[in-house]
C-alpha cells in the first residue's frame, strides 16, 4: 500500500486544515486507537471522518487509512470495501491503485480461507468446510469484478495492471501456494475477456 502512504503523507497537513473540529477529533481518536492496537475501532473512526469531509481526495485518503486499519486484524470485507469506496472519489491512476489494493486484499482473503479450510479436521469438526468454500467463491467473484473495473479505467496502462496482478500471484505461489491457483484463474479469465 505504498501509494496510500504517499497520498496520505502529501495530503495529511492539508487534510487536517480542511476538516472541521469534529472530523479532526475523529482522526485524532483513530490515530490514538491505532496506538492502542484497536484497529477495527480506528477504521470506523476514519470511515466516519471520510463521510464528514467535502473534498473527494480527502475522503479517499481517509478511506485508505480506514482500509489499512481494518486490514490489520484481517477484516477483509471492510478493508477491500474501503479501497473500493476510495476509488469512487478518484480518477485515473489513483482509482486504479485503489482498485488494485482492493483486489490484493481479496486475494489475501482467498489465501486465508483456503489455508483455514485446507485442514481436513477443521471442516470435519465444525462443519464449516462448505461455508468456507462459499466465502472463497464470493471473494473470487468480487476480485474478478474489481480487476475488470481496474482494466476499464480510461488512461491507465492495462498491461501494468495485469503485471501487478501477476506479481501478486507469484507472491502467493512462493508464500505457500494458498490461493495461488484461484488467483491465476481470475487473472487469466479477466485478461482473456479483455483480449477476446
Amino acid at each position: 500500500m505504498g501509494i496510500f502512504r504517499l497520498v496520505w503523507k502529501r495530503r495529511k497537513k492539508r487534510v487536517k486544515e480542511e476538516m472541521d473540529e469534529d472530523t479532526k477529533r475523529l482522526v485524532s481518536h483513530a490515530e490514538a486507537l491505532i496506538q492502542d492496537s484497536r484497529y477495527t475501532d480506528a477504521g470506523r473512526c476514519y470511515e466516519r471522518a471520510s463521510e464528514s469531509v467535502r473534498d473527494k481526495e480527502t475522503a479517499a485518503a481517509l478511506l485508505i487509512k480506514a482500509s489499512e486499519a481494518f486490514r490489520k486484524p484481517g477484516s477483509f470485507n471492510k478493508a477491500a470495501g474501503c479501497c473500493q469506496k476510495a476509488a469512487e472519489f478518484l480518477e485515473g491512476k489513483g482509482k486504479a491503485a485503489c482498485l488494485m489494493a482492493s483486489w490484493k486484499i481479496l486475494m489475501d482473503a482467498i489465501a486465508a480461507f483456503e489455508y483455514d479450510c485446507g485442514f481436513e479436521w477443521r471442516g470435519e469438526t465444525n462443519g464449516s468446510h462448505d461455508s468456507y468454500l462459499h466465502d472463497i467463491e464470493r471473494y473470487g467473484n468480487e476480485a474478478a469484478d474489481v480487476l475488470r473495473q481496474a482494466l476499464r479505467i480510461d488512461g491507465v496502462d492495462t498491461n501494468r495492471i495485469i503485471k501487478q496482478a501477476e506479481e501478486k500471484w507469484k507472491e502467493m505461489k512462493e508464500g505457500g501456494g494458498w490461493g495461488a491457483t484461484r488467483c491465476w484463474d481470475i487473472i487469466q479469465t479477466v485478461n482473456g475477456e479483455r483480449k477476446g
